[in-house]
């Protein structure tokens, strides 16, 4: 069977599962919290003010996984700010208790007109204003027009499609694009690939299967999850999770677009599986096992590919996959206050395979390390943290494709031409990278957000173009005058009223050896303002 006719058969099976589920609960919760809500900063919040180790950061969750985990929390011994979280969590499930039995549906629009402006501080001679590449990019700057659109059948079928217009990459990245505004152009060059959000789920209590487009994040970094974070534009994935008292298990299945990420030439087939399972071993540590595979360069076999309690690696298929693996906890060793941390296994041999020259060759692993606190001040949260993370020089790379990246091809309306956008699957900074990240914050429940981050990144030479060549005692950042760049955002959002809020954002930025010239430099400033309103 061709590619196209197991798409054909899936979609069939789907729609023949979709119309055959049973709706037999009182509530729909089958309604997924976006990975942009504040819902999961005061779930965080509350679980430290009660000494609990995080809640899944497998995310988004749907509404029935996120009642469960809120079913963890002692009221009784909340304080203030805790109670108005809790409240304010509460008020989001109740949205999904009001939905009429029966087949229903509901739209909205949602405009956040936002304005940019740069200044170059200070340079060396070779900088060029029109080559600038803006900090808030593409992935932090708000659409233009979103219009969201609710379908669901009584309490086990819910489906949503988010129709955003805002620029596309191309756009964006270009020094003196200032406005957000689609129509300030003559030529709108708009992004044509919505919606960029696009699902169906189903379930019940203690599972939950999806189907559709996303974006996806597993892991507990604050710049980035080693195995799967959420930089990536989205993902076309089927989705199943299961949830309980002691343990999670997350699986997912993405169709990526079908091109090398080196040569950008195309592929036969494309796609990421991976599954995740955490495991609740006391009230205060939760350790999470990770595992994903990236398949490439012959035809799917699904049969095999889908089977989502396999051990990926042991599939031993070099030519059509690359897998890793990762581990990770939180562990609340104090009221308020957690420790965690990421490690990820790209590449590792044993002495058995060293001894006779085989394996994978020296090992090429990523690291992370961080603790986060919060401390209860009137009627929000104070936040704050620390994280370092560092990712090896052969990160997500390998001797051959298919490789750790996910490549978007679409047509440009700027350049007239298909544009490859292309992101590793896991950690965003790519592979050769060291960052220190800082962070403080306030936050209210439906009010004030404050926020104030700093993160320096040293990034090496070594890039998915560069030639394979991986040697023992490699280490980041490699080559002469890595590049370093310095970062100082702050960022301020308040709900004037419950349709519109407005937001600031200001951020510095320091490059040094810019594109690994020694010498270069570069001292910027970025101002932002947007006003979102809603209908």
């Amino acid at each position: 069977m061709t590619v196209r006719d197991w798409k054909r058969l899936l979609g069939v099976s789907l729609l023949l599962c979709l119309f055959s589920i049973s709706t037999a609960f009182s509530q729909n919760g089958q309604r997924y919290l976006d990975l942009d809500s504040r819902a999961y900063t005061f779930f965080d919040a509350i679980f430290l003010e009660q000494g609990l180790a995080e809640a899944s950061t497998a995310r988004p969750w749907s509404m029935e996984q996120a009642r469960h985990e809120l079913e963890r929390i002692d009221t009784s011994v909340l304080s203030s700010a805790g109670t108005l979280a809790y409240e304010y969590l509460n008020s989001i499930f109740a949205y999904a208790g009001s939905m009429n039995a029966g087949f229903n549906a509901a739209l909205n629009f949602v405009t956040s007109p936002q304005g940019f402006v740069h200044a170059n501080l200070r340079s060396d001679e070779s900088y060029e204003a029109s080559e600038y590449t803006w900090v808030r990019g593409y992935e932090n700057r708000n659409a233009f027009l979103e219009i969201p659109v609710d379908f669901w059948l009584d309490s086990g079928f819910y489906a949503y499609m988010n129709l955003e217009i805002k620029e596309e990459h191309a756009t964006v990245d270009g020094g003196g694009n200032y406005f957000n505004v689609v129509l300030d152009d003559p030529y709108p060059q708009i992004d044509l690939y919505f919606p960029f959000q696009a699902y169906t789920s189903l379930g019940g209590p203690g599972w939950s299967f999806r189907f559709g487009r996303d974006r996806l994040s597993w892991g507990n970094g604050r710049t980035g999850n080693m195995l799967l974070s959420d930089y990536s534009d989205f993902y076309d994935f089927l989705g199943l999770t299961l949830f309980g008292k002691k343990a999670t298990l997350n699986s997912v299945y993405a169709l990526l677009d079908a091109f090398d990420a080196k040569t950008l030439e195309p592929s036969v087939y494309s796609a990421l599986m991976a599954h995740r399972l955490d495991l609740r071993l006391t009230d205060r540590l939760v350790i999470s096992l990770n595992e994903s595979v990236v398949f490439g360069n012959q035809e799917p076999e699904l049969v095999r590919d889908l089977n989502y309690l396999m051990i990926f690696h042991n599939w031993m298929i070099p030519s059509r996959s690359n897998s890793l693996m990762s581990l990770e906890f939180n562990y609340t060793p104090l009221t308020d206050f957690q420790i965690y941390g990421q490690i990820a296994m790209d590449e590792f041999a044993t002495t058995y395979e060293e001894e006779r020259s085989g394996g994978g060759g020296p090992p090429i692993f990523g690291f992370m390390l961080g603790t986060d606190g919060v401390y209860p001040m009137g009627s929000g949260y104070l936040t704050g943290g620390a994280e370092w993370a560092m990712t090896s020089p052969w990160m997500y790379s390998r001797r051959k494709a298919p490789y750790y990246y996910n490549v978007r091809r679409y047509w440009s309306l700027t350049e007239d031409a298909y544009e490859y956008i292309v992101k590793p699957i896991g950690y965003r900074y790519g592979p050769d990278a060291i960052v220190w990240n800082i962070h403080v914050g306030y936050d209210i429940p439906e009010g004030l957000e404050l926020g104030l981050e700093g993160t320096y990144l040293i990034k090496g030479t070594t890039t998915l173009a560069t030639a394979w060549n991986p040697q023992e005692g490699d280490a980041a950042p490699s080559g002469l005058n890595p590049e370093r760049t310095f970062t100082l955002s702050f960022d301020a959002s308040y709900p004037v009223r419950t349709w519109i809020e407005i937001g600031l954002g200001l951020t510095f930025i320091s490059s040094r050896d810019i594109g690994h010239i020694e010498g270069t430099y570069s001292d910027d400033l970025e101002l932002s303002a947007y006003a979102s309103l809603q209908f």
